[in-house]
């Protein structure tokens, strides 16, 4: 409870009762839950498929999913988006990855650079497709989702 309480505070939002409603349902189901990280070198993948990502390197051990995010950077911009916690099964990579995608975001960030990351709501379950185009097709869902959440949201 206190998590949602304290995103709240962080960030103007309808307070209605289903907004509010849906938010603890998400933490009941482990979706609400914050970390910290640095930037890390990726290996382009995201970008290829037409999504670019920020790779975060974090030693905090994360539920895995693909969920709806909010990354804050040191010099205090905010930006909403997607991030997949886990392995990526489609590409044959078990290696437990940190992605986001983030709306409205064309900056270039440092490696190194420290990020607060904040979970706000699950998406799905990290899945296997049948190929890399299946994939783009999800993602490109998943974003569509995320969006629709937070104009729900906002």
């Amino acid at each position: 409870m206190t998590q949602i309480a304290e995103y709240f505070f962080s960030v103007t939002l309808k307070t209605s009762s289903s907004c509010i409603m849906r938010l603890l349902h998400s933490e009941q189901k482990g979706g609400v839950f914050a970390f910290m990280g640095v930037i890390a070198r990726g290996d382009g993948v995201g970008t290829s498929l037409g999504f670019p990502t920020l790779n975060i390197h974090t030693k905090e051990k994360l539920q895995k999913g693909v969920f709806v995010t909010r990354i804050r950077f040191v010099d205090g911009n905010i930006f909403l988006g997607v991030l997949h916690i886990g392995a990526r099964p489609t590409l044959k990579k078990k290696e437990i990855r940190v992605e986001a995608h983030l709306f409205n975001f064309s900056q270039i960030v440092p490696e190194g650079e420290q990020i607060f990351g904040e979970v706000l709501l699950k998406i799905r379950e990290v899945q296997k497709f049948r190929n890399t185009k299946e994939l783009q097709e999800q993602i490109a869902k998943d974003i569509f989702h995320a969006k629709k959440i937070i104009e729900t949201l906002s």
